[in-house]
């Protein structure tokens, strides 16, 4: 949570929680001929490194966010749990950012909606809550 390093708390009173509104992301790429010219056994070590990173990623950032939480909290930031009709609402009001990026990559010959799908089913496969 950024909340605490950007020291938010001095200013914020309140916050809002379980409205998705997006992560910061650590991209670690190869171009595409570089990976084709791996041997197999390599490319299958990378996906499996960064699927175990991933997970060893998400599960620090859990704790550290429920620890962030805690210490705002216990300085007087008031949360608000957003209701499912709330988060429907939330989720509507930013659908045209994600369609505007499906968009975006597509123009440029990537795969936007696929990426888009793909990761929404992942978060829908996600105990509630890690989510």
């Amino acid at each position: 949570m950024s909340a605490l390093p950007y020291r938010l708390d001095e200013a914020a009173t309140h916050a809002t929680d379980g409205a998705q509104l997006g992560s910061f992301t650590i991209t670690y790429s190869i171009g595409a001929r570089a990976w084709d010219a791996l041997p197999a056994d390599l490319q299958a070590a990378l996906t499996q490194a960064g699927r175990d990173t991933t997970r060893h990623l998400c599960r620090a950032i859990d704790e550290e966010n429920a620890a962030s939480r805690a210490e705002l909290a216990a300085g007087g930031l008031a949360f608000h749990t957003l209701t499912a009709d709330e988060q429907r609402r939330w989720r509507d009001a930013v659908a045209p950012v994600r369609e505007q990026w499906v968009a975006d990559m597509e123009r440029l010959g990537l795969p936007g909606r696929a990426v888009l799908d793909a990761m929404l089913a992942a978060l829908r496969d996600q105990p509630e809550a890690t989510r």
